[in-house]
């Protein structure tokens, strides 16, 4: 849950700008930034599906504050309301407070090495009637984005550390992190329980300047998975993820225009943990592409319109190896972050979506729109 919540402010709270050197004296230690807003995405479908609206509102929380010199601390929790609308008429809704997750960050060597301890809270929405599994399977579908795909589990705790060094002009980061999931009842009265496989996952990024004027940054993460485990037996192998980040920003008019492309690339099929028993996830595959631009509307309001293209691919069962098509997505829209009082911002987001979703020979077409207000105050 907070991939997702942390995704979606620090996308609108990636605008940034400078603060003044000098803040009044408000008794919160220096550093502390506290995000708030909301959230709205709403979907509709053409026939053939099997549903034909999907709409998601979060509120989310964010607090990022310092303690000491060396350690840094992140909260994230929130409300979510997620309906669905069947084809047949009827309708599908959960709401409910999502998982409250914790993140501690201790600088050992500064600028060079840290510790990450992390923590998850299960103040979500562990367990609900098998009816609303449909509901489950659509936040997760990463062609939608949503910004909140995950409304509760069991918790977990992980570890990791981060580090970074200078290679010449560049600059390389690394992290290795470990995440163990918590065993949880996922379907009320069902009486079975289900853990996650614990999760390994290695990132190492770069970052540099290209000629005078354009910087590049890249990343790469391969992530293994354990069994998971349904009433306390092994219901699957690994499986395995590997995903590629890369960025080039470099000025344009009066701003700064930035291209990126990623990809997710899932080598083998896995069992996933649901509200109602383990469900197959076949060999996939997920490539994002987009450009943005950030420019300066007077001196400390920033606009960044943008577009976006997803595709999904998937096999068709545990043993196929060509990967047929699952949808394509257009995300058109902008930002915009500026001061409200001293300290204390404003970020709009609007975008619209349009698409199509593949289903097996069959196919309907999807549109879209999401829309934020968060509010930023840094004393």
């Amino acid at each position: 849950m907070m991939r997702s919540l942390l995704a979606c402010v620090a996308a609108l709270s990636g605008l940034c700008l400078p603060l003044r050197a000098q803040a009044p004296d408000t008794g919160v230690p220096a550093g502390v930034r506290v995000q708030t807003g909301v959230l709205y995405e709403g979907f509709d479908f053409d026939p053939g599906l099997g549903f034909e609206a999907l709409r998601q509102m979060t509120a989310p929380v964010v607090v990022d504050a310092p303690f000491g010199a060396r350690t840094d601390v992140t909260v994230a929790t929130g409300f979510a309301m997620v309906e669905m609308d069947m084809a047949d008429g009827s309708s599908r809704s959960l709401s409910g407070l999502i998982d409250t997750e914790a993140r501690v960050a201790v600088r050992i060597v500064p600028d060079r090495l840290s510790l990450v301890v992390s923590g998850t809270v299960p103040t979500g929405i562990g367990a609900i009637d098998e009816q609303d599994a449909v509901l489950l399977g659509a936040l997760s579908n990463d062609l939608f984005n949503l910004s909140t795909q995950s409304l509760g589990g069991g918790g977990a705790f992980g570890v990791g550390l981060a580090g970074a060094s200078a290679v010449g002009s560049a600059s390389v980061g690394y992290a290795l992190h470990v995440r163990v999931p918590l065993s949880y009842e996922p379907v009320s009265g069902g009486g079975d329980e289900v853990r996650a496989g614990t999760d390994v996952r290695l990132r190492v990024g770069i970052e540099s300047a290209v000629g005078r004027r354009s910087f590049l940054r890249g990343a790469a993460i391969v992530s293994t998975r354990g069994q998971d485990r349904l009433n306390g037996q092994g219901v699957n192998g690994v499986g395995n993820r590997v995903a590629g980040y890369a960025s080039l920003d470099t000025p344009l008019a009066s701003g700064v225009a930035t291209v990126w492309g990623s990809g997710l690339y899932r080598s083998d099929p896995f069992l996933e943990p649901t509200a109602v028993g383990a469900a197959f996830v076949p060999r996939g595959s997920l490539f994002a592409a987009g450009l943005r631009w950030t420019v300066g509307l007077g001196e400390r309001t920033r606009f960044q319109p943008e577009v976006e293209f997803r595709t999904a691919s998937a096999a068709a069962d545990a043993g196929g190896l060509q990967l047929d098509p699952l949808g394509d997505v257009v995300r058109l829209g902008g930002r915009l972050r500026r001061p409200l009082v001293q300290g204390a911002w404003l970020l709009l987001e609007a975008h619209a979506i349009a698409g199509t979703i593949f289903d097996g020979a069959d196919s309907a077409s999807v549109r879209g729109v999401r829309g934020g207000l968060l509010l930023e105050w840094r004393p």
